[in-house]
């Protein structure tokens, strides 16, 4: 190398770097697929779970105008794989990454074995239209397989993470009905919640009960809030706080408040043709609110039973406004253009945001039993009852209600606080259809309050 004139036949030199430099190619080609395969799925094509996350972190730190996701789920992938094989199974999976690649390659992710997400960052709400009405337009023509879809966009302050959850729901939402579907087709696509809690529902596992509100100036019935139990399998009552929120974590809530939704239009029909009327809330989780047809199949139970929408009140908890604001406006005006009424259930506890009465329109404000629970005891508690419910009667058409009411003194302050109604043990506890429609009759033959103090 000092004299390159010198030995010009002797080629070892050049042979032995000739090794190096292979082997050095080698190295990078390696590091090159290492990196390729780090962020690619190998099956599909499409960017895999470590690449959507790479992809989280950076939009999280930039200032997004808007933001489109799709979040897609194919339906029965476990039957798939069961019935044909698991070669068939990925066969599905790779042609739902072709119409993927088709349209969106670049902003595709698959991030589960059957589940895969699409971000759109900075996209115009036309163009994101558009865009999922042409991938809902070509996963629709194929016979093999259907899927599941949610999908939500915004613009101004936008949280990828909330944006994705919001689409998953939605996603959910969608999929409920193919657990329906199946299930009606007696062809058990997978043994899943859905299945079960439906197999429930059709086994009669669930029974509806009734707790009386009650109007705090009179004393008179004003109606009932509708509970559901449980029974297990050694017939005693399970509470819905046992079951509920399992049901509502897998995102299967909506069979159940639909199941709870028509028995109570099926007794206030009963209680009908018996000559008594009164007023139903039914609570509906969020997760069954974000199907897109929901108030159709509220309405439609209604004319079933023929049940005045006027005699029904709707009960929602704040995690209504997880939703996309203008999803969510929409949906609250469509329920109240129907004649529902709409009670913001659980005010008071956990985190409670008042911002939610200032978005949107509630016929009634239901305080949580965990604030009533204090208020004979914490001064707190009551400063903050009694100036809420000063809230609620400035607010338009808006009442109050104090659910949990078990002694004479938290009635008490409730009467100085001028809450319009009340319900809880100090009243009467939850009880069946019969025995409230008897408790209605004996009202109305005596033409007066009928207070059942059954203690807490």
């Amino acid at each position: 190398m000092d004299n390159p004139t010198e030995s010009t036949d002797d080629l070892s030199l050049l042979r032995s770097v000739c090794s190096f430099v292979l082997e050095e190619m080698e190295r990078r080609r390696l590091i090159r697929n290492l990196e390729l395969f780090s962020y690619t799925d190998l099956l599909t094509g499409l960017q895999n779970r470590n690449s959507f996350i790479k992809m989280l972190d950076k939009l999280s730190n930039e200032a997004l105008g808007s933001l489109g996701v799709i979040y897609i789920d194919i339906n029965g992938m476990k039957k798939i794989n069961d019935s044909n094989g698991h070669e068939y199974g990925d066969r599905v999976i790779k042609k739902v990454a072709d119409i993927l690649k088709l349209h969106v390659e670049c902003e595709a992710y698959r991030v589960g074995g059957d589940e895969f997400t699409v971000l759109c960052p900075n996209i115009g709400k036309q163009d994101f239209q558009v865009l999922t009405e042409k991938l809902i337009r070509d996963f629709d023509k194929n016979k093999e397989y259907n899927v599941s879809i949610g999908h939500t966009w915004k613009e101004g302050n936008v949280s990828a993470d909330e944006e994705i959850l919001k689409a998953d729901d939605l996603m959910y939402a969608e999929k409920q009905r193919y657990y329906h579907a199946i299930l009606q087709g007696d062809r058990m696509a997978r043994a899943g919640v859905a299945t079960e809690l439906l197999r429930d529902i059709a086994n009669h596992r669930f029974e509806v009960h009734y707790q009386p509100q009650i109007c705090l100036k009179t004393g008179r019935i004003m109606g009932a809030e509708a509970l559901v139990r449980k029974k297990s399998k050694r017939g005693s009552l399970i509470l819905p706080d046992r079951f509920i929120p399992h049901y509502e974590r897998e995102r299967v809530i909506c069979h159940l408040d639909l199941f709870v939704f028509q028995t109570v239009c099926a007794d206030w029909q009963n209680w009908k043709r018996q000559g008594v009327e009164t007023h139903i809330s039914s609570n509906f989780s969020r997760v069954t609110l974000m199907a897109s047809d929901i108030v159709a199949q509220i309405k439609q139970i209604c004319r079933d039973y023929e049940v005045p929408p006027e005699k029904v009140t709707i009960e929602v908890t704040e995690s209504i406004s997880k939703l996309e604001p203008q999803q969510l406006i929409e949906l609250m005006n469509q329920i109240v253009d129907e004649g529902f009424s709409v009670s913001l259930d659980d005010f008071g506890s956990k985190y409670s945001n008042l911002s939610i009465l200032t978005t949107l329109d509630f016929s009634e404000i239901k305080f949580d039993k965990s604030l009533v629970d204090k208020l004979s005891s914490d001064a707190k508690s009551r400063i903050v009852m009694k100036n809420t419910m000063q809230i609620c009667r400035e607010l338009p058409m808006t009442r109050s209600l104090a659910e949990g009411i078990e002694t004479v003194e938290q009635l008490d302050l409730l009467h100085q606080y001028h809450c319009d109604y009340g319900q809880g043990y100090y009243f009467a506890k939850p009880m069946s259809a019969d025995a409230f429609l008897e408790l209605l009759k004996k009202e109305q033959r005596t033409g007066t309050s009928v207070w059942i103090q059954s203690g807490p």
